[in-house]
């Protein structure tokens, strides 16, 4: 017999056969017998049957395997999917509580009035590369506008030019590798320069040496 659950936990399900198309993660809320479920009047063929897929016909014939079985009430994590009452014998394998919960994370910019976005298509490109490079997601930056305001050219002028007193000089991605290559290609071409010294230097006949 496959141990349950503890109330409230939260655990990966895996279901026996037509029932497979309901694995997922889930929060088993209430442990029942299966002739208590049918006393509160828990309809199994709207509460599990059809979200499997399966017709009540096929509940009818199940219905008496199910009679000395607990029942698990299980609820979705991840908002999507049906809350169920599963009978305990359509646990495939024990519930794996090894489930984790993480976050969806996004940066959000707010970059400001732009009159051309194409001109920050290098700044999407160089952020696609570090995110790509250091995190391993590809492509993970949109360009989003957050409405439109409108203002006098002379005061947009004025905003442009106190963006730009507010810029740094920054090394692209593209430029950083460049010069880290060309520093590892000095430091080799030195190294090779004390190897080729070093033997050079072994090779010099010692006077009065064997």
């Amino acid at each position: 017999m496959i141990p349950l659950p503890t109330l409230n936990s939260v655990c990966a399900y895996t279901f026996t056969g037509g029932f497979a198309s309901l694995n997922g993660i889930y929060t088993v809320s209430e442990l029942i017998s299966f002739s208590e479920a049918l006393t509160q009047g828990i309809d199994f063929t709207i509460h599990l049957y059809i979200p499997a897929g399966l017709s009540p016909a096929q509940y009818t014939t199940d219905a008496s395997s199910y009679q000395n079985t607990t029942v698990l009430y299980l609820q979705p994590v991840n908002g999507t999917g049906t809350a169920i009452y599963v009978p305990s014998s359509l646990l495939a394998t024990m519930p794996d509580p090894m489930v984790g919960c993480y976050n969806n994370l996004a940066i959000g910019v707010e970059l400001g009035l732009f009159d051309d976005q194409t001109q920050l298509s290098w700044i999407i490109s160089e952020l696609n590369q570090i995110i790509s490079a250091t995190v391993g997601v590809t492509n993970a930056v949109k360009l989003y506008s957050l409405g439109t305001t409108y203002m006098s050219v002379s005061a947009y002028n004025a905003l442009v030019a106190a963006r730009k007193d507010s810029q740094s000089p920054y090394t692209t991605l593209y430029e950083q590798i460049q010069q880290q290559d060309a520093a590892l290609t000095a430091a080799q071409a030195l190294n090779a320069y004390y190897q080729n010294t070093l033997l050079a230097l072994a090779a010099v006949t010692v006077p009065g040496g064997s």
